[in-house]
């Protein structure tokens, strides 16, 4: 009996160390089949927040074939905010390590505009599309007040250029002498720089560039490392939110979705988050829905690597059924082409192989 009972004893011990063996060689030959975040690793506001994150302990394989296990950094410290928005970095580093990096800061879209000739009636001020016309007195609307003087004549063009739909989102407007600033409030991309004037009639304009629109985006991660996520600071930031946070991290066969910033008052239907990713093949895939904003206009970008190789159209459906146009640009514009819109577009539709 006593002999049974050893057998018996042994080949229970045996089992269960031929289960543990098959259970890590099953895990080495899952994480062997690709690179990414294994477990962990994930970014955390703090308890009291501040400007530094918690981020977590984990598991990494790097592209190169090196396994980490990065200890937990329980105050990573984020720079101090900017005068304009910032897009900063957490990764693992070539060593292994838990790292940051802070982007560059945003540049705000500025120019200047000179009236060198005061305008008379009739004359036109275009600037990013929009037709501003001179009339002797009683302005409505996109209409201005010629002035006795050319100074006269900026201020009252604009204070109407800075309270025009078109413009007061996005700018600040001002004039001092005979001289207009057309400021960006917050900078996204090239596309919100202020216009050089165009325009009919006596009035001369000089326009000066001061400086084109940058948007805040995330540092490249260093040779050999991997991102884990990126961070929003804004204007006067002084402690660092969930809200703040962007989970960044590439698993073995996915990654955690990049939620973008919409643009031109598109908004996020209630419940159904907009988010875009990118499979181990490079299928990039959108979803969610967006209740629309302004039509004809770009709504998002999305980030470089999950860009197209060329400018590709969509059919995305909106709440009333009807089949609408969405385009994605190589240079990363997600724009919504003319065309009715229900109550919201569902992005569902959208997928293509990034560069």
């Amino acid at each position: 009996m006593a002999f049974s009972a050893r057998l018996t004893d042994t080949g229970i011990g045996l089992r269960s160390e031929v289960d543990d063996n098959t259970t890590q060689l099953a895990q080495i030959v899952t994480e062997k089949s690709g690179y990414g975040v294994i477990s962990g690793l994930g970014v955390t506001q703090q308890s009291v927040p501040d400007m530094t994150v918690r981020v977590a302990l984990g598991v990494i394989w790097m592209a190169n074939g090196d396994r980490f296990a990065p200890t937990a950094n329980n105050a990573l410290s984020i720079t101090a905010a900017a005068a304009t928005m910032r897009r900063d970095l957490i990764y693992v580093n070539s060593a292994g390590v838990i790292a940051y990096l802070a982007g560059t800061a945003a540049t705000l879209g500025h120019r200047t505009y000179t009236i060198t000739t005061n305008a008379v009636a009739g004359d036109t001020f275009i600037v990013n599309g929009v037709t501003f016309t001179a009339v002797a007195a009683g302005a409505t609307g996109a209409q201005f007040n010629v002035g006795a003087t050319a100074d006269d004549t900026a201020t009252n063009l604009a204070s109407v250029i800075n309270s025009h739909a078109s413009f007061s989102p996005y700018y600040t407007v001002s004039a001092a002498t005979n001289i207009i600033t057309i400021l960006q409030k917050v900078a996204v991309d090239g596309a919100y720089t202020p216009t050089a004037r165009t325009g009919t009639g006596t009035i001369a304009v000089t326009s000066t560039l001061v400086a084109s629109a940058v948007g805040a985006s995330v540092p490249d991660v260093p040779t050999g490392g991997q991102r884990i996520a990126s961070i929003f600071v804004t204007v006067g930031k002084t402690s660092i939110l969930t809200a703040d946070i962007f989970a960044r991290r590439k698993y073995l066969f996915s990654e955690d979705p990049i939620i973008p910033t919409l643009l031109n008052g598109w908004t996020v239907k209630a419940g159904s988050a907009v988010m875009y990713r990118k499979s181990v093949s490079g299928l990039v895939t959108f979803q969610g829905q967006l209740v629309p904003g302004t039509s004809a206009v770009k709504t998002f970008g999305v980030d470089l690597g999950y860009r197209p190789s060329n400018d590709l159209l969509f059919a995305v459906q909106t709440s009333g059924g009807v089949v609408v146009s969405f385009g994605v640009l190589s240079t990363g514009d997600v724009y919504h082409n003319a065309a009715a819109l229900g109550t919201y577009v569902d992005l569902s539709a959208i997928s293509y192989y990034a560069v």
